[in-house]
């Protein structure tokens, strides 16, 4: 008997959920038949973008005392750290040893009231003008400053202490006149052409990006000023010669790509026959000898 009565309950069940179920599929299908669907099509809203603002969102001025352009005489000649009081590297406080340091100081005028020389080093490499290969300089970057300690006249050894220092400071490494900031008055885009090459990108090997700093074989003598802006373009007979070197080595061939600008340059340091600037919103590497003009 109690057999029969859990196989009763079991039929009821299964039969209550078949119920269940059949009278589910009755409301679903009602409910299909009197909703109205309507099919949804996503769509892109266009809209004209603005151009972006090739305007560097900081001071530029404090950039201009990194860099120096230095003739080949001041480059050769310039007083030149020979010894190291302690490490392989000299950091704040420690003390640099320079010879023919007192001997220069007239011709150097450094400021006597402070005593203190900014310390560059040299770029290995002479610029020059990418078209006719004349001589435009060597680039020299700021890596620190230093005090005159004291004056050994008998060796004519010049003691002095690093202040600051902004990389490692070196033997070889020379001492300068403090510079002071030059001065940007504007940032503009002018109005007559004035067609170069980059012939450094400063700090990289190979190429540059965005807030990284370059040299331009065009300068005051072809019009330009300080905060002058420069569109850069890829330079094709580079890339032609890029081509061929690709192939005989069996890789990947570059296609030579198109004269659409690829970024801007700010110039911060305007020379007769050169300039340093910042790279702005580069959609790509910059390389050396890649294109620049006010256009």
């Amino acid at each position: 008997m109690r057999n029969f009565t859990i196989i009763t309950k079991v039929v009821i069940g299964i039969v209550s959920v078949a119920i269940s179920v059949s009278s589910l599929n009755l409301v679903n299908a009602e409910t299909n038949s009197t909703i109205k669907t309507k099919k949804i099509s996503p769509q892109i809203k266009k809209s004209k973008v603005a151009d972006t603002d090739n305007t560097p969102q900081f001071d530029l001025k404090p950039f201009t005392v990194n860099f120096r352009l230095l003739t080949e005489d001041e480059n050769s000649s310039a007083p030149k750290i020979y010894k190291l009081k302690r490490n392989l590297s000299a950091q704040e406080g420690n003390e640099i040893l320079v010879k023919d340091l007192a001997g220069r100081l007239k011709d150097l005028e450094y400021d006597a009231a402070t005593s203190i020389f900014a310390i560059y080093r040299p770029q290995t490499e002479l610029y020059k003008q990418f078209s006719t290969s004349d001589a435009i300089g060597f680039g020299a970057l700021k890596v620190g400053t230093a005090k005159i300690k004291s004056y050994h006249q008998a060796t004519d050894i010049t003691t002095l202490v690093v202040e600051k220092n902004e990389g490692e400071i070196l033997i070889n490494d020379l001492l300068l006149p403090v510079e002071n900031n030059t001065e940007i008055e504007t940032i503009q885009n002018l109005s007559s052409e004035a067609p170069g090459v980059i012939v450094d990108t400063i700090q990289s090997i190979y190429s540059s990006a965005s807030y990284q700093f370059v040299f331009v074989d065009i300068g005051s003598d072809q019009g330009l000023v300080n905060g002058a802006i420069l569109k850069v373009r890829n330079n094709p007979s580079y890339y032609s010669e890029l081509i061929k070197i690709t192939k005989k080595r069996d890789r990947e061939v570059e296609k030579i790509p198109s004269l659409d600008p690829i970024g801007t340059i700010v110039l911060i340091k305007v020379y007769p026959k050169g300039s340093y600037g910042i790279i702005t919103n580069a959609t790509t590497n910059i390389r050396k000898f890649d294109l620049v003009n006010t256009k």
